[in-house]
């Protein structure tokens, strides 16, 4: 039996689990990042978390039948070289030379992937997408996050910058998104996003729930509130899930268009609305996208939220060394 062993950098926090290569989990490690304190502390903390997913294996053969070390990892991402040049949240995050550092460190070949691809992976091998060839999934928080799978494998493209899924266009003229263009689907269906259009709407609507639960403080406006007010019926509420779930709709019928997956999987902090999404949203794939290219076609939810990065990672490390 082959093992590896996957990490999952966030900005938040670092899972770190060893696999076994028929996708059982043997061990799991999560710690805080502690981003602010910078590069060298970030690589330590990493390090402590393989640390100890090895420490708890007593049995010698397993950690000898260990293939590899894959890491999910924001920001640009060599692949070949195993070099993030740049990453938010984390101070001094460029130019890191994450797989020369961790293979001289441990002894095994170390793989980088992006974290969204990661988690794109993780759910096609052991979640939501298990079983399927061809898989979109959309990472659904602060921003909006994507992955591509083609026969089982993550496509990065040409330079590999392939699945910048939510920088799709909306509108021409529509909000500014964070990569400096207007009308991406980012602007409209992210958590950033969402907030901005329910302050927006509040203006003029202070009478509605989100307004009460926020005590006026427009500041304290989370998806989680406005799903709250959405199910006790609030009719503002209601609307916004409804608008994003037309606005992602129109990116899914997009992607349907153009990849043909056989299921669409959202995962992130978001997902918890998707009772309030999937009516709007599907009506509306239905509505833009060909009729052969949604014909089999399943939107599903997330099955490993938690893990699905750290996962993806471990498999990256499976299929470049199997």
């Amino acid at each position: 039996m082959k093992y590896a062993i996957g990490v999952d950098l966030g900005g938040t926090n670092i899972v770190t689990i060893l696999m076994n290569e028929k996708g059982k989990i043997i061990a799991r490690n999560k710690r805080t990042t502690e981003g602010w304190k910078g590069k060298n502390h970030v690589l330590k903390r990493m390090a402590e978390g393989i640390e100890t997913v090895l420490e708890n294996q007593r049995d010698k053969e397993t950690k000898r039948q260990i293939v590899g070390i894959g890491i999910g990892t924001p920001g640009l991402v060599d692949f070949d070289k195993g070099i993030v040049y740049e990453a938010p949240n984390i101070p001094n995050w460029d130019n890191v030379h994450i797989s020369r550092i961790y293979r001289k460190k441990f002894g095994i070949p170390v793989f980088l992937e992006n974290d969204a691809n990661s988690a794109a992976l993780g759910e096609w091998w052991i979640g939501a997408g298990k079983g399927t060839r061809h898989m979109i999934c959309l990472t659904l928080g602060t921003g909006i996050g994507g992955g591509i799978i083609i026969d089982g494998k993550v496509y990065h493209g040409a330079n590999g910058y392939a699945g910048e899924l939510g920088h799709i266009f909306l509108s021409f003229d529509g909000p500014k998104c964070g990569c400096g263009n207007p009308g991406c689907m980012e602007a409209y269906a992210s958590a950033i996003g969402i907030i901005r259009r329910t302050k927006e709407l509040l203006k003029k609507n202070k009478g509605s729930l989100i307004y009460k639960l926020v005590e006026g403080n427009l500041r304290k406006i989370t998806p989680a509130i406005i799903t709250q007010a959405a199910h006790k019926g609030d009719k503002l509420a209601i609307k916004i899930w409804k608008d994003t779930g037309y606005y992602l709709g129109c990116g899914i019928a997009s992607y349907a268009n153009i990849f043909n997956p056989e299921i669409v999987v959202l995962t992130g902090g978001m997902t918890g609305a998707c009772s309030l999404l999937f009516k709007p949203m599907w009506k509306t794939v239905r509505k833009r996208a060909f009729k052969g290219a949604i014909k089999n076609l399943k939107i599903l939810p997330g099955k490993i939220p938690d893990d699905a990065g750290a996962v993806g990672a471990a498999k990256t490390a499976f299929q470049r060394t199997m």
